[in-house]
């Protein structure tokens, strides 16, 4: 039950948790020691019970520390009325310190950092996924029946599950006990250009019926496709984030500038731009990223 309690989403909060744990069962202790020394009366144990009771229940939601604090005289003063307040010490403190280990151990398993580990691996998976997108789609203008267009949604659903879970593993490593502002803001900078390649593909998608294949549009999908290709080779061979992650603040200011563009623009633009616009994007995303001389 101390396990559960102490455990969180991610490790900063049950790094937290667990410092609270213990120092509120620590401190509870030391005054129940002094309780105990000084052979507090009988008439007083029901007032200690009724205020500890109180206040644990007033603070559990809100300062945890102090919960256990007030959690812990509560257990003495009921076991002191019983005539048994002597022998919750030593039990109350192993039953702490074994409830505090099995989530410790999480904590030194799952060490710092693992976001930004798993994150090239996940860009890569974001990456197929756009793939696989534009594939169908080029399938998708050449024979629009349903077959092809229920793939199509789907392709599409799982870019926007993927891109979801991009921003995800930036909020996780947001949680991270020793995060590097820097290595967060590159993180983002991954999102955001993987954000921008969705938006195009949502208006793309959503104006899909409209699109006619011709030579200047399939041109434009195969160059795309291809640049995207290159950028999953890339990100599968440099697994190493810190060669991953450190060009891309390169480009910082025309991620962002493209993102302002496309949040602004984007629902003026026809379909034949939105398509160029797509393959330039993608085409500047693997520039960002790749580090070896173009």
């Amino acid at each position: 039950m101390t396990s559960l309690l102490i455990l969180r989403p991610n490790l900063s909060m049950t790094w937290t948790r667990l410092l609270q744990r213990l120092t509120g069962t620590i401190c509870g202790l030391i005054v129940v020691s002094g309780l105990l020394h000084f052979q507090v009366a009988s008439s007083i144990l029901p007032f200690i019970f009724c205020i500890a009771a109180v206040l644990f229940f007033h603070t559990s939601a809100r300062h945890y520390g102090f919960a256990v604090f007030f959690v812990t005289l509560f257990v003495f003063a009921g076991f002191s009325l019983n005539g048994q307040g002597d022998n919750i010490m030593l039990p109350r403190l192993d039953n702490t310190v074994l409830g505090v280990i099995i989530p410790l151990i999480f904590v030194f398993i799952l060490t710092p950092g693992w976001q930004k580990k798993s994150f090239p691996t996940q860009l890569s998976t974001t990456v197929k996924g756009y793939i696989d997108y534009l594939i169908s789609f080029n399938l998708y203008l050449s024979n629009k029946d349903q077959k092809h267009t229920e793939k199509l949604q789907h392709h599409f659903q799982n870019c926007v599950v993927y891109d979801t879970n991009l921003f995800d593993h930036w909020m996780g490593y947001l949680g991270e006990p020793q995060r590097n502002s820097q290595t967060s803001e590159h993180i983002l900078l991954c999102s955001r250009s993987s954000n921008i390649i969705l938006r195009i593909l949502t208006q793309i998608n959503e104006s899909k019926e409209n699109i006619i294949l011709n030579d200047e549009i399939e041109a434009e999908l195969k160059s795309a496709t291809h640049s995207l290709i290159q950028l999953q080779q890339l990100l599968q061979q440099t697994l190493n984030h810190t060669e991953l992650f450190k060009h891309i603040s390169k480009q910082e200011k025309f991620i962002y500038q493209s993102f302002t563009y496309i949040e602004d623009e984007i629902y003026r633009l026809d379909n034949n731009a939105l398509i160029a616009l797509l393959s330039k994007e993608i085409a500047l995303f693997l520039k960002a990223i790749d580090h070896q001389p173009q």
